[in-house]
């Protein structure tokens, strides 16, 4: 403020008091008293953004790129931080969604899948070897699981007599079990040659439910392995170039033989009605 502009503002303020201003009229004629430029206190927000746009324009073209750098490198960051947030709670959901104690069972790994229908003991026309194999294969089906496994989840199923545990079935067995009743069906002849429309029935609708339990279970647990394709000469050979798909990619599973033998530590047979715990009213149907 130059030495005129302070002495004109002090003579204002001096008379003010001799005419009998009150403070607040003061505050009033400081207010209208042009201050470095001529602006007043009305125009501070529209100051503050010229003052800033004319700072950001003196910039030069060095700190500005390395501005926009700097702006760019943080939302990147922050949108990596929010991605390995969202996928660490999505498989931290999918461990909380395990039994407590199957969750040490698990160990992946990767491998191809084989998908071969010769010398493959689980695929091919009925027979003894095909039996025993989708047999062995689900031996481990129904176990036995401690209360605190079904309580973390909020479920509960029926208890055992002595009431040291329940029972359950993983859903990878249940899901076993139905590609395996699909096979049946496949072959009902071979599996019910004594069959009567009523079983018929039962084992068609056993069948319908199976197969909607697998499409449920694949697309709960998809696999993106992706699966490519490549030319053939036909139909066996014979026939135009045909695209044709093979799964030669490799896929991250479980491994079979460590969670088989968790749930065989655990396993209980079905059979043995009598080690289970009868409700004490009766049967209770939900409406």
């Amino acid at each position: 403020m130059t030495g005129v502009r302070q002495k004109r503002l002090t003579g204002m303020i001096m008379a003010s008091r001799d005419y009998g201003f009150d403070s607040k009229q003061e505050n009033q004629m400081l207010d209208e008293v042009p201050f470095l430029g001529g602006r007043t206190r009305g125009d501070s927000s529209s100051t503050s953004r010229h003052g800033i746009a004319g700072r950001w324009h003196q910039l030069s073209w060095r700190r500005k790129a390395l501005a926009h750098l700097l702006l760019a490198g943080t939302y990147t960051l922050i949108f990596l931080v929010a991605c390995t947030a969202v996928v660490r709670r999505s498989k931290s959901n999918e461990t909380t969604l395990l039994p407590l104690s199957a969750r040490n069972a698990i160990e992946l790994e990767l491998r191809p899948f084989e998908t071969k229908t010769r010398d493959n003991p689980f695929a091919g026309d009925p027979r003894p070897e095909l039996d025993g194999a989708w047999h062995d294969l689900l031996e481990n089906d129904i176990i036995q699981v401690p209360f605190e496994d079904l309580d973390s989840l909020n479920l509960q199923s029926i208890e055992l007599a002595d009431g040291s545990a329940e029972i359950a079935s993983l859903s990878v067995y249940h899901a076993l079990h139905c590609l395996k009743k699909v096979r049946h069906w496949i072959y009902k002849d071979y599996y019910y040659p004594d069959r009567d429309e009523n079983k018929e029935a039962l084992e068609r609708g056993h069948a319908n439910h199976c197969i909607e339990y697998i499409r449920e279970s694949l697309m709960c647990h998809p696999d993106l392995s992706p699966v490519t394709f490549s030319w053939i000469n036909g139909t066996y050979g014979n026939g135009p170039l045909l695209p044709t798909n093979k799964d030669v990619a490799m896929h991250e599973c479980a491994n079979w033989e460590r969670l088989d033998s968790w749930a065989g530590d655990h396993v209980f047979d079905l059979f043995r009605l009598d080690r289970l715990r009868y409700p004490d009213h009766g049967l209770e149907y939900d409406d």
